[in-house]
């Protein structure tokens, strides 16, 4: 069995947003394979997914209030 984490963020919220941009540069830079860069999705302003080196495989999607 695969493990998934997601979160959401306050894409209006510049810390939230900057917050997200910096974890997936990290994740890239510490050889996570990113699946989607964080773009804008039907659904979403920003969305991205990454997977770490043991399979878990990370979301976060940006929500407006």
């Amino acid at each position: 069995m695969k493990a998934q984490a997601c979160f959401q963020f306050n894409y209006n919220d510049e810390n939230d947003r900057e917050a997200v941009i910096d974890l997936f540069k990290k994740a890239e830079a510490a050889g996570c394979k990113i699946d989607m860069q964080l773009a804008e999705v039907e659904w979403s302003p920003l969305f991205g997914s990454f997977q770490d080196p043991y399979g878990v495989t990370w979301m976060a999607n940006a929500i407006t209030e």
